[in-house]
C-alpha cells in the first residue's frame, strides 16, 4: 500500500509521515541502514523533524557509529520535542559507549534529576561510569609478552 502512493499527488507532511513511518518499520525490523535511509529524508522543517532526528540517532548507535549518531544528536536544538534532559541522557550514553569518560562528566553535570522518568536512567550511567572507571585496562605488551613465553597465557591475562 506505501509503495503505491505517488509523491506528486500527496502533500510535503504526508511524505514525510510515510518517509517517518517506513523507518520505524525498518528500525522496529532490525534494518537500520533502511531505517536511516528514510529517516534521513525527513526535512528540519518537518513536525516528524525530532522524532526521526531521535531514531536516526539510535540506528547509527545500532550501527556502530556513534560519531553519526552523536552529530544527530547535537544537531538537535529543538527542545520542545526532545526535552533537553532526554538529549543529555543520550549523548551521555553515547558518550560512556565510546568510553569519553571525559565529556560524559561534563553531561552529567547538566543532569536534573526532578524529573522521575529520566532520573533512573541518570543514575543507571553514572553507575556504569564506575563499573567503567573500576575495570583495570590490560596491557596488550604484557599479553604478548606471556603467549611468547607460554603459547595461549595471554590470552588467560
Amino acid at each position: 500500500m506505501i509503495r503505491k502512493v505517488k509523491p506528486d499527488t500527496t502533500n510535503r507532511s504526508q511524505v514525510d509521515s510515510l518517509n517517518y513511518y517506513k523507518g520505524w518499520i525498518f528500525h522496529m525490523s532490525k534494518k537500520v541502514d533502511s531505517a536511516i535511509f528514510y529517516f534521513e529524508m525527513i526535512p528540519n522543517q518537518s513536525v516528524l523533524s525530532a522524532r526521526s532526528s531521535f531514531y536516526k540517532s539510535l540506528n547509527y548507535l545500532y550501527s556502530k557509529n556513534s560519531q553519526a549518531s552523536l552529530n544527530v544528536m547535537n544537531m538537535q536544538t529543538d527542545t520542545s520535542h526532545i526535552p533537553t534532559q532526554l538529549k543529555l541522557l543520550n549523548v551521555a550514553g553515547i558518550c560512556l559507549i565510546d568510553r569519553d569518560l571525559k565529556t560524559f562528566d561534563s553531561i552529567t553535570k547538566q543532569f536534573d534529576f526532578s524529573n522521575h522518568v529520566y532520573s533512573e536512567e541518570q543514575t543507571y550511567l553514572l553507575d556504569i561510569q564506575k563499573q567503567i572507571k573500576k575495570v583495570k585496562r590490560k596491557s596488550p605488551l604484557v599479553a604478548g609478552l606471556l603467549s611468547a613465553a607460554v603459547p595461549g597465557l595471554g590470552k588467560y591475562y
